[in-house]
């Protein structure tokens, strides 16, 4: 690529832009630096209470997540959590009301729930977490929350109470995290004239450039399945069955032409339609059903197995198709 005295004087520019620019990162990085130290360093005390509470084979425990500084400006995660051993007779856990709270406001909340196998039976967890925000420095509590434990039939067994936890809320030294917007302006201006610099040399260029083609886009038959590979990496059974049942269903919906939505069973199928592919469609769709709703956490060999036959009715599909 030729280029006249106005291109070198172009790239001359640009190249001290460049170099400008990753001064002032280095500079900024300093800063940065620098202000998470002056954080860090603040003379504030703070507390990770946790307060257990056992009742028969029923734990209770209330604690802050965080073990660092607490901090006005800082949000903070407060978590309650019920467990125990079901080998009998099945229990559920609720929340009565929330927290009464000193020197704390509840930002949000979220309930969970787990269920692990365990020799003894299903060993369940019912987690409740608050995100709390700090109003003032000096001391700070989360007072005692209650839990109702009910059977099956709804009615009420126990109720447990945790303890409270107190903590202690400070205020963070002043700091170089005021340079913060004027380092953020020059990093921006900086990159604008590197910008502006940039399309000037591109109209001085003479050869085109190669064109680079994109690679195709997936389909949405892959898309499906890798998030159903993303449910049961992430430990979700009951929506990694939910996805390949969706898959399926379309799929061979399109393939024999039916129009009442998806095909959920054999009875769906064409009457000329073989009986192995019956079996293997009957098959496939109840045990997707059975692991939606399964309260226990199917085994990797079923797991697998769903998928095998999930691909194999698609490739039928396809081969179908063509």
């Amino acid at each position: 690529m030729r280029m006249g005295m106005d291109g070198v004087s172009y790239l001359n520019l640009s190249r001290n832009c460049v170099r400008l620019f990753l001064l002032t990162l280095c500079v900024f990085a300093m800063v940065h630096s620098l202000a998470a130290q002056d954080a860090a360093d603040a003379d504030v005390s703070s507390a990770s209470p946790q307060a257990i509470l056992r009742d028969q084979d029923i734990e209770v425990t209330a604690e802050f997540l965080s073990t660092g500084v607490f901090r006005k400006d800082k949000h903070v995660f407060f978590r309650v959590r019920a467990t125990w051993l079901e080998s009998g007779e099945q229990l559920s856990t609720r929340l009565e009301g929330t927290p009464e709270l000193h020197n704390f406001r509840i930002l949000s909340s979220s309930t969970s729930s787990i269920a692990r196998r365990s020799p003894g039976g299903f060993r369940k967890e019912e987690i409740y977490q608050f995100r709390l925000m700090p109003i003032d420095e000096g001391p700070a509590r989360v007072g005692s929350v209650e839990i109702v434990v009910r059977s099956k039939s709804g009615e009420e067994v126990k109720r447990l109470s945790t303890l409270p936890c107190d903590t202690t809320i400070g205020i963070a030294k002043p700091s170089l995290m005021r340079f913060l917007p004027l380092a953020s302006g020059i990093v921006v201006g900086i990159a604008i004239v590197v910008v502006v610099v940039r399309l000037v040399l591109c109209r001085c260029r003479k050869e085109d450039e190669p064109v680079v083609t994109p690679p195709p886009a997936s389909s949405p038959v892959e898309d499906l399945l890798a998030q159903a590979r993303r449910w049961r990496m992430e430990g979700d059974p009951g929506r990694y069955y939910s996805t390949l049942e969706r898959i399926v269903g379309e799929e061979l919906a399109k393939r024999y032409s039916y129009h009442k939505g998806r095909l959920s069973s054999s009875k769906d199928l064409p009457p000329d339609t073989d009986s192995d592919t019956r079996r293997l469609v009957d098959s496939f769709f109840t045990r997707c059903a059975e692991g939606k709703y399964s309260p226990g956490i199917p085994s990797r060999e079923e797991l697998d197995r769903i998928w095998e036959d999930a691909k194999r009715l698609l490739s039928m599909g396809d081969s179908s198709h063509k």
